[in-house]
């Protein structure tokens, strides 16, 4: 997704926010019929739906589901009898239509529902959005390039290992492979990686590429391994050579676009970026859970 589809998603969720209702006389009986009452940030299920492309969102306008789904990323100490009520407190129901809701939903509920639409859709941009009001566009976007080095680094380790089988294939030394690692790292960082001594110390130097060097990095492992395993000659020598022409390829691409390579390392380690977002979930669940959409 790029920033000017965050843009769109921002702009829209903003939009259809609603902080005020009118006012209930059997409620409010002093206040006049024009008043507005402040309430707890809402949206309409619908609206927050609309902003992941391509979903079916069908699959999330069921009560079951979305109850479920709010239960799942409840605490989990609390108690049966709270979660029963989460649904409740989390989606004000308008109207039930095939059994597909029109409802407004909490902002715990909105995230909720964002989590777990992300285990088939990018939705890291939605969940960063909901977990704090009123914030600013770069401000969001800045955690979601954090965050998106998760997802490249899992990349880099799904190639990796099949790189290590191609070079176990080879070689059924294992000291050749970390030796071969550095000439990936030589050939990225050709003057820095030789001369000078903080980035060797970086002994994981992938966890330590930022948002845009790592998923450039971990697409290269991937040319690397299908142009081998595409090639007939299954040589050392060729793994080599396919190896070094990607590299020196992608560090070219990387330079002419953005500046070197060395620039974009990172001063946290990706372990950093997980702990982090797990806490920062933790602390708005904990504080959004007990509101009330109604």
């Amino acid at each position: 997704m790029q920033d000017y589809s965050y843009q769109n998603v921002f702009d829209t969720l903003n939009s259809a926010k609603q902080t005020t209702r009118p006012y209930q006389l059997s409620i409010w009986p002093g206040l006049s019929p024009n008043t507005k009452i402040q309430c707890p940030d809402h949206w309409l299920l619908n609206d927050v739906l609309s902003t992941v492309k391509n979903l079916d969102t069908e699959t999330y306008q069921f009560q079951s589901t979305i109850g479920n789904i709010l239960r799942e990323y409840a605490p989990a100490n609390t108690s049966p009898n709270e979660k029963f009520k989460l649904f409740d407190n989390h989606v004000y129901v308008i109207h039930i239509g095939d059994e597909k809701l029109t409802a407004e939903i909490s902002r715990y509920a909105a995230w909720a529902i964002m989590k777990e639409i992300g285990k088939h859709h990018d939705t890291t941009f939605h969940q960063e959005y909901f977990m704090y009001p009123n914030q600013e566009l770069n401000a969001i976007v800045a955690r979601v390039n954090e965050i998106s080095r998760i997802a490249a680094r899992e990349q880099v380790k799904t190639y990796k290992k099949k790189l290590d089988g191609i070079l176990g294939t080879l070689t059924n030394q294992n000291y050749q492979f970390g030796k071969f690692y550095t000439l990936l790292y030589t050939w990225l960082f050709p003057k820095e990686y030789n001369s000078d001594n903080n980035l060797q110390n970086y002994s994981h130097i992938t966890d330590y590429m930022n948002h845009k060097l790592l998923p450039l990095y971990a697409n290269a492992l991937e040319n690397i391994v299908n142009r081998y395993n595409n090639s007939r000659n299954k040589t050392y020598n060729n793994l080599y050579t396919i190896s070094r022409n990607e590299m020196l390829s992608i560090r070219k691409h990387f330079t002419d676009a953005h500046d070197s390579p060395k620039q974009n390392l990172s001063f946290t380690p990706i372990k950093n970026v997980i702990a982090d977002r797990e806490t920062r979930e933790q602390t708005f669940i904990n504080k959004y859970i007990h509101e009330k959409v109604r």
